[in-house]
């Protein structure tokens, strides 16, 4: 019998199978900024990608860059250090932020945050708004600056008339960059889900050893995988 004296676990397996299991439709977009082949994502935090870039010194391609909104997401294509990486952002600011004291602890901060360098692969990112200008290094935060001056003026870096470089539009067709859709129906699959509701049911069942037969909740998780993936709209191999 699949429902036995551990009902209210098997329900709660059952639960999260079908939180797996649903259906999803949406395609997402991996674009790639042209000139470096550095892949972002199409949305960031729910905000759309509006630009890529590519920040060169000389013949050296340092890192590509994507705008969403009052965010920026760098990538580094090139490893250098810390210090020289920070001193090249507050060199640019300087023209664009009055507050000195800002750039000051903008620069503290980011150097904190990069204990080892900037080697290439690492991503950065800068959230400009709210009055305020945040920091992150490969998704971790590292500190944020309340000053309006300073926010508006790394806004500015990449987006006014002097930026450092330019932020092109990615187009729908995929002429101006390299578009790749991603269809999450092809990832999170049903024989996925009916997995993940096993393992589930695993875990719970260690957790509650004592009480629940830990080889019926594993089963258990297999068939309801099963049930629903025989209720999914498309079928997924």
């Amino acid at each position: 019998m699949l429902y036995q004296p551990h009902n209210r676990v098997c329900i709660f397996v059952a639960l999260l199978c079908s939180l797996v299991l649903f259906p999803i439709s949406e395609t997402h977009a991996i674009i790639s900024e042209p000139r470096t082949g550095v892949p972002f994502p199409d949305k960031l935090n729910g905000a759309s990608l509006s630009g890529v870039g590519v920040r060169t010194k000389g013949p050296i391609k340092v890192y590509a860059v994507a705008k969403y909104d009052d965010t920026f997401l760098l990538k580094m294509t090139f490893s250098i250090g810390a210090e020289k990486m920070s001193s090249a952002l507050v060199e640019a600011l300087k023209s664009r932020c009055q507050d000195k004291q800002a750039i000051a602890d903008f620069e503290q901060t980011l150097i904190k945050g990069l204990p080892n360098g900037v080697p290439k692969g690492t991503k950065l990112e800068f959230k400009t708004g709210g009055g305020k200008l945040g920091l992150s290094v490969n998704d971790k935060a590292i500190g944020s600056i309340k000053s309006k001056s300073l926010a508006s003026g790394f806004f500015g870096v990449y987006t006014d008339s002097k930026a450092v470089c330019k932020l092109d539009l990615p187009s729908s067709d995929g002429s101006g960059s390299h578009v790749v859709k991603i269809n999450l129906k092809e990832i999170v699959t049903p024989q996925r889900g009916a997995t993940y509701g096993a393992l589930i049911g695993y875990g719970l069942g260690k957790l509650l050893e004592s009480d629940v037969d830990v080889r019926s909740l594993v089963e258990n998780g297999k068939e309801l995988g099963k049930r629903y993936r025989e209720k999914l709209p498309f079928n997924s191999k």
